[in-house]
């Protein structure tokens, strides 16, 4: 072996690259397939549509794509716990967070995320669904 000390080397090098080739390949098929579920390009999901003239569907679905990320699923999240939030706020007050941001009673919620109409949904979802 003393005369080809870079063989050991160039094989692993060789073994490596056609992994990450075949892995590669495998990946981008993978994301195709996803794509294909997920309704198109982008990576985002088809919406489905909601009956906005139904307060409880239309709070539901703008909680699930605005609030969730810090209040969770299960309305236990880290930014904020909403269990049992009808023993404690009214609809106005709840509609008047969304809107104005917490303030000092709740630093961490920002203003404006939703109009009106969506804050007035989302409150009532809320309500009922946090009971």
């Amino acid at each position: 072996m003393r005369g080809k000390p870079l063989y050991g080397y160039a094989a692993v090098a060789v073994v490596g690259l056609t992994l990450m080739l075949v892995l590669s390949f495998v990946g981008v098929n993978q994301k195709d397939a996803r794509l294909a579920l997920e309704g198109g390009e982008g990576g985002q999901p088809a919406q489905e549509t909601v009956d906005t003239t139904d307060p409880m569907a239309l709070g539901e679905q703008t909680y699930k794509t605005t609030c969730i990320g810090c209040h969770g699923g299960n309305f236990d999240g880290p930014m904020g716990n909403l269990q049992g939030l009808a023993d404690r706020h009214t609809k106005e007050d709840i509609v008047n967070i969304i809107l104005q941001g917490g303030g000092t009673d709740y630093p961490g919620m920002p203003a404006g995320l939703v109009d009106a109409e969506k804050a007035a949904a989302i409150a009532e979802y809320l309500l009922e669904a946090t009971k």
